[in-house]
């Protein structure tokens, strides 16, 4: 190799380098906040399917405390800054843990639940309220239809 070519492969190498780094950086930072998203929806997920199994397979007891988990990390989450919906999701919480107050015969407890509920469904849709009835029928067609498109 000439010294020629020497210094023009340095060259290409030192200017794809720092091409590289700039737009891999800047693309490296953004996947890396796409992923930390991710990982907050799936915690979500997670916990409202945990939710979903206990008040279907479990005891009231054990419902009601992963209703209380998935009622829990949501606020969490809205208290980090999370906002992608979680207001709603929430509301859904909240059904299920009416849901669960109700098949405990705590009557009290799940006009809260209901309550709490609709709060969070005015927040993210102030035009339209929903009965209790129409809440907990749409719950349960949300864990049917989870429940379908599982493996």
């Amino acid at each position: 190799m000439t010294r020629g070519m020497k210094v023009s492969v340095f060259a290409a190498a030192l200017i794809g380098l720092t091409v590289g780094a700039a737009f891999g950086t800047k693309q490296g930072i953004w996947l890396s906040r796409s992923f930390d998203y991710v990982e907050l929806m799936e915690a979500s997920a997670a916990s409202a399917e945990f939710a979903a199994n206990q008040f279907k397979y479990a005891d009231v007891a054990h419902a009601r405390e992963a209703a209380m988990l998935q009622i829990k990390l949501l606020q969490l989450l809205q208290r980090a800054g999370h906002d992608r919906g979680d207001e709603k999701e929430l509301g859904w919480a909240y059904v299920r843990l009416a849901m669960v107050e109700e098949s405990a015969d705590q009557k009290e407890a799940e006009r809260a639940a209901l309550d709490k509920a609709t709060e969070c469904f005015r927040g993210s849709h102030p035009a339209e309220e929903l009965t209790d009835d129409q809440m907990k029928s749409a719950l349960v067609q949300m864990d049917e239809a989870m429940e379908r498109t599982r493996p």
